[in-house]
């Protein structure tokens, strides 16, 4: 039998394992564009609420997405999410952070276009508050309509939700 309180999470590229989770009393979350669920990658929920921890994940997870960044980018990117999450208790969106960069006049202009992906775009689906129940013992993230340039980013914030699990 399975161990009280123990849960297993499987990141599942290629959609495999869908059908042994479901066989198990488990859960299947699909991302993608089509997803009914949504995972937000800025919910600092995976850091027992700790903001600034959480501020310095969500800069290595964009880095994935956007491994061209320059150094100034890079800066000006990291301190936007850092006062993202002072701002106050509730939690962030992708279009807070599109907002934040797009109003900010030392932000440099390439960085609010690459972000707007998140409000208009292809990643548009994770834009919003997180609708996923990690409550099941066996819980499957199956990324099979993830496009292939994509996956990193969506590696990196799903990895992060589950080790706040």
């Amino acid at each position: 039998g399975r161990a009280a309180g123990v849960r297993t999470v499987i990141l599942d590229p290629l959609g495999e394992f869908s059908g042994l989770a479901e066989a198990l009393g488990g859960a299947v979350v699909r991302l993608g564009a089509d997803a009914r669920v949504r995972l937000n990658p800025l919910d600092p929920v995976t850091t027992g609420g700790d903001r600034k921890e959480k501020a310095g994940r969500v800069g290595a997870i964009l880095r994935a997405l956007f491994p061209s960044l320059l150094d100034e980018e890079t800066a000006a990117l990291d301190a936007s999410v850092t006062r993202l999450y002072e701002r106050g208790p509730e939690v962030p969106t992708m279009g807070d952070l599109v907002d934040l960069i797009a109003a900010d006049p030392k932000a440099p202009p390439r960085l609010a276009g690459l972000l707007e992906v998140f409000r208009s775009g292809s990643l548009a689906a994770v834009d919003g508050p997180t609708t996923i129940d990690p409550r099941a013992e066996v819980l499957t993230v199956d990324f099979r309509g993830i496009p292939e340039n994509h996956l990193p980013f969506h590696l990196a914030y799903v990895l992060d939700w589950t080790y706040g699990l």
